[in-house]
């Protein structure tokens, strides 16, 4: 039960910093764009 538990929360903390990421290189093309 506590192994299924902590297999859920590394995925969970992988997809949360792949989502910020995303996010951070998003955020620096949409300003690249704005620049130019």
């Amino acid at each position: 039960m506590m192994d299924g538990m902590m297999g859920m929360g590394a995925g969970m903390l992988i997809w949360g910093i792949v989502g910020i990421l995303l996010i951070v290189l998003l955020v620096l093309l949409i300003a690249k764009l704005l620049k130019s």
